[in-house]
């Protein structure tokens, strides 16, 4: 059967055709309507008898009746009235509003166009970010707070003084953008963040950031809506697939790229796929390292909270400082006045190789880089004339382990699960002194698969698991808290946002609050909560009440910004933050056979130095008020002001960076 379709239905469909094919031609549709509206107006008027040229003028009279009101006024007769009223407001409807609503959508299109972000930027050596993760606006104020950090970087690759930085967006929408405006750091200097949208693994998309002629690329690790998969992983190294295709396509030299990893077992895979400079930081590693460190040294997470942060006290920087050739380490650090030196950092054709609390006589080298820890930048930069006198030789003594070093069998509660946690468990392993409950409403056997994906097969005597909702735990949570030396909160990657994660984290420590704050037996240390937050403004909602909290984004955010300006801060991390080589740790006043008393910064760094150790600071602690949720209090003063004193009473505790080997544990 055959339908049949009416005049108007076939016109009306070839208008919405025509109209949807943009301004141009719906400008010709327009333009058509007002010429017949035009003609019938001019015959309507048209005198009987009138040739060719009245028709000409009467269409004419017409054209100016539907285009200009201005002349409504001019004409006699009540009919040629009414005709001009009625091409007037048809005039209002066709010729005036029809065309501003066309240039008007057109316009609002263009602007949203622009505002997506497709237009290809013209800018050499710049920062690229490829995505949008929870870490993108934290690694955005890294860069734009580290003014002279980047300005030495570029000024390495005879570029511009300022960092400018090209931000890729899956889809750019208000909701970015005002995140950006409302950004205390990056909003009072949004014109220095670009914004553009595309995927990094479409080539098409790279070219439109410029990422060919970037001094660094930096790519996080997108968010996994399926956690356990490696997807995040492959998206990565597809990304690095393609800007080493395009690289190669444009017989350009690689930049510098910087990549989060959520497995390191993927490393050797990436550094194939991309064939220019390549750093890699695993994000599930360093803050499974981090946490490890701080178990191991309860309130280590204080001291790299600032180390880690550009907006807290003092930085880790590493800086070339040639002048010091030949010096001993103990003569180039009285040439700092604001900064602490750490050690050194060695070029080698394989990598770099690390000299960490080296000792006070080892011997500096043309083109070291010294590791510093100071207020800024410039602070890291030495006097000509040492700011304190010659010295005088120490006489050595031989440094003990760490006091926390000195027992095994630590007990570590664990609540939740993350990606994170396979590494935190392969860490605690390595140091071979700690026993771990994962407790988890994730099923046991799912966990272990995943742990076994990672390779690792862990025994019963080491870690066990509990299946349990840890917010709803009852006389089992508390028997098992009570046991236990160290509980960590960790937050759950299984949520959709961060800040659900951290509710759900805040929650579940506030329903076990009571339980952690019961009284310990005697000879038990106190218990050592560590929570693990997403999101830094919770921080301030329940970090008085837990004082050991890590914020694991700020954290990834400043390690990949960092490595990005300076390379060698990766290889200086993973000696810090792992088994062997330098650490970083606490010393009590009786480990250097000292009383309490006063001391100057001098004494301090003097003794640390006998003993081939870095005085870093102070951690000044008091025992915890009376009441419930009251954590012990603590001041930390790392890298204080030269001829500061203290009074150092038996609990403070002295910062310092060491290489002591540690003892075999007793298990």
């Amino acid at each position: 059967m055959k339908f049949s379709f009416g005049l108007l239905d076939r016109l009306r469909f070839w208008v919405e055709r025509a109209l949807i094919r943009g301004p141009h031609i719906q400008l010709l549709v327009v333009a058509a309507v007002v010429a017949l509206v035009a003609l019938l107006g001019g015959l309507a008027v048209l005198p009987p008898g009138a040739n060719g040229d009245g028709l000409e003028n009467s269409v004419w009279w017409a054209f100016l009746r539907l285009t200009d009101p201005g002349y409504l006024g001019d004409d006699q007769g009540a009919w040629r009235r009414v005709v001009a009223t009625l091409l007037t407001l048809a005039g209002y409807v066709l010729f005036m509003g029809t065309l501003v609503a066309i240039m008007t959508g057109w316009l609002l299109r263009s602007m949203r166009t622009l505002e997506r972000g497709l237009t290809p930027v013209v800018m050499e050596d710049h920062f690229v970010v490829l995505g949008w993760t929870d870490r993108t606006v934290p690694l955005l104020q890294e860069l734009l707070l580290s003014t002279y950090r980047v300005r030495h970087f570029l000024a390495g690759l005879g570029g511009g003084r300022r960092a400018r930085i090209v931000t890729l967006v899956e889809e750019l929408d208000d909701e970015i953008l005002e995140e950006i405006r409302q950004d205390h750091v990056v909003g009072p200097r949004a014109s220095e963040v670009v914004l553009r949208s595309g995927s990094g693994i479409n080539a098409e998309h790279l070219r439109r950031v410029a990422a060919v002629h970037a001094a660094a690329v930096i790519v996080p690790s997108p968010q996994e809506q399926e956690p356990g998969e490696v997807s995040a992983d492959v998206e990565v190294i597809k990304i690095l697939l393609s800007l080493d295709g395009q690289v190669r396509a444009a017989g350009e030299p690689h930049p510098y790229v910087v990549i989060e990893l959520q497995e390191p077992r993927h490393e050797e895979v990436a550094r194939r796929a991309y064939g220019g400079p390549l750093e890699v930081v695993s994000s599930s590693q360093l803050i499974g390292r981090l946490m490890a460190q701080n178990l191991r040294h309860p309130g280590l997470s204080r001291v790299y909270n600032e180390l880690l942060s550009p907006e807290i006290g003092s930085e880790v920087f590493v800086r070339h400082h040639n002048t010091l050739a030949g010096k001993t380490l103990a003569e180039a650090a009285r040439h700092f006045e604001r900064a602490i030196l750490c050690g050194v950092v060695r070029s080698t054709e394989g990598g770099f190789e690390n000299h960490l609390a080296p000792g006070p006589d080892f011997k500096l080298a043309a083109g070291d880089a010294l590791v510093l820890i100071a207020p800024t930048y410039r602070d890291a930069a030495p006097s000509e004339d040492p700011w304190r006198g010659a010295g005088r030789r120490l006489k050595r003594v031989s440094p003990e382990p760490l006091l926390e070093l000195d027992h095994g069998g630590r007990r570590v509660l664990v609540l939740g699960w993350s990606e994170k946690v396979p590494a935190l468990l392969a860490e605690l392993r390595s140091y071979g002194t700690f026993t771990v409950t994962v407790v988890s409403s994730l099923p046991i056997a799912d966990r272990l698969e995943r742990l076994r994906y990672q390779g690792l097969e862990l025994p019963e005597r080491f870690c066990r698991h509990i299946e349990v909702d840890y917010t709803h735990w009852g006389d089992e949570g508390a028997s098992e808290i009570a046991g236990a030396d160290h509980v960590i909160f960790m937050s759950s990657d299984r949520l959709v946002s961060g800040e659900e994660a951290d509710a759900r984290t805040i929650m579940g420590y506030l329903s076990l609050e009571e339980t952690l704050n019961l009284p310990r037996k005697r000879g038990r240390p106190a218990l050592q909560p560590l929570v693990e937050l997403s999101d830094p403004h919770n921080k301030t909602l329940i970090g008085e009440r837990v004082g050991e909290v890590m914020i694991s984004p700020s954290l990834l955010s400043h390690v990949l910004a960092q490595v990005a300006l300076r390379r060698e801060l990766s290889a200086i991390l993973d000696e810090l933050f792992t088994a062997g080589g330098a650490e970083v740790g606490f010393r009590q006043l009786d480990e250097y056979a000292l009383e309490p008393g006063i001391f100057s910064f001098e004494e301090l760094e003097e003794e640390a130095a006998r003993r081939a150790e870095v005085f870093l600071g102070v951690d000044r602690r008091a025992p915890a008020r009376e009441g419930k949720g009251s954590a012990p209090g603590a001041t930390l003063e790392l890298n204080p002001e030269r001829g500061r004193s203290w009074e150092v009473s038996a609990h403070d505790r002295l910062v310092v960076m060491t290489r002591v080997a540690r003892r075999p544990p007793n298990v």
